[in-house]
C-alpha cells in the first residue's frame, strides 16, 4: 500500500469509528455524600442526615460555590451505609450546576435514602464510597467523600479501606453529630468523637471533620460543603 493510500485509510477508520453516546464530561469535584443508616440513626438521626443534606445542597451558600469553580459545575452521589454488607447507592452520580440540579439529588435524596438498621461499619462505607468513583463518566481532578455519622465503627476494619482510598487520591472528610452522651452501646466510656474520627476516619490533603447538632445539622453541613468545593483551608 503506498503512503498515500494508507494515509487515506487512516482518515476513513477515524470517521466511521463509533463514537461513544455517553462521553466521559470534566467538573470541578467529584463528591459522595456517604450518609449512616445503621441502628443507631433510627432514634431520629437518620431523617436528621437527609433532611440536613437536601437543605445544605439547595442552599444559596453551596449553589454559589459550586459557580464560583472553573467548570461552574460538580459531580455528587449518595450512598446509606450501615453493616458491612448493607451498602446502598441511593443516588447515582448527578452533575449540579444550580438549583434545578441541587433539587433534583434533593428529591432523589427524600424518595431513595431509607435507613437500613444494623451495626456500624465505617470501613465498609468507605470501601463502598471510593468504589463509586469507578462507576462514573465524570472525570474531575478532585475526589471527596464526606463521611456522616454519629458513633465509632462497631464492626470491620477502617485502617486498609481508608488507605485504599487515600492512596487512590481520595480525600476523606467528617460530619459527625455530637453523642447523646458519653457511652458507646456497649457501655464503654468514649471520649470524643472527633477525635476519633480525626485519628482514624478523615484523610488526604486538607481533610477535616466538623461536630453538628440536631438541631443545627444543616447549617453545619452548609459550612463543610462551602469549604469542600471551594477547597478552602481549616479557619477560613
Amino acid at each position: 500500500m503506498t503512503v498515500a493510500r494508507l494515509a487515506v485509510f487512516f482518515v476513513c477508520a477515524f470517521w466511521m469509528a463509533p463514537v461513544s453516546a455517553n462521553p466521559p464530561e470534566r467538573v470541578d469535584l467529584m463528591l459522595v455524600l456517604a450518609i449512616d443508616g445503621s441502628g443507631s440513626t433510627m432514634g431520629g438521626d437518620f431523617e436528621t442526615q437527609i433532611e440536613g443534606h437536601i437543605l445544605a445542597l439547595q442552599s444559596t451558600d453551596v449553589i454559589t460555590a459550586i459557580r464560583s469553580g472553573a467548570l461552574k459545575r460538580i459531580g455528587v452521589s449518595a450512598i446509606v451505609w450501615s453493616d458491612d454488607p448493607q451498602q446502598v447507592r441511593c443516588v447515582p452520580w448527578t452533575i449540579v450546576a444550580d438549583e434545578t440540579d441541587a433539587a433534583r439529588v434533593a428529591e432523589r435524596l427524600r424518595r431513595r435514602c431509607k435507613i437500613l438498621g444494623g451495626t456500624t461499619a465505617i470501613g465498609g462505607a468507605i470501601r463502598n464510597a471510593t468504589n463509586q468513583f469507578a462507576w462514573s463518566r465524570l472525570v474531575s481532578d478532585r475526589w471527596v467523600i464526606d463521611i456522616s455519622a454519629n458513633e465509632p465503627a462497631n464492626e470491620g476494619f477502617i485502617a486498609p479501606y481508608r488507605q485504599t482510598a487515600l492512596s487512590r487520591g481520595v480525600v476523606i472528610n467528617g460530619l459527625v453529630l455530637e453523642p447523646l452522651n458519653d457511652k458507646t452501646e456497649s457501655g464503654e466510656h468514649f471520649d470524643g468523637l472527633m477525635t476519633y474520627f480525626r485519628k482514624n476516619v478523615i484523610g488526604g490533603p486538607r481533610s477535616f471533620a466538623l461536630t453538628a447538632t440536631r438541631d443545627a445539622y444543616a447549617k453545619a453541613l452548609i459550612k463543610k460543603l462551602v469549604r469542600e468545593i471551594r477547597r478552602e483551608r481549616e479557619g477560613v
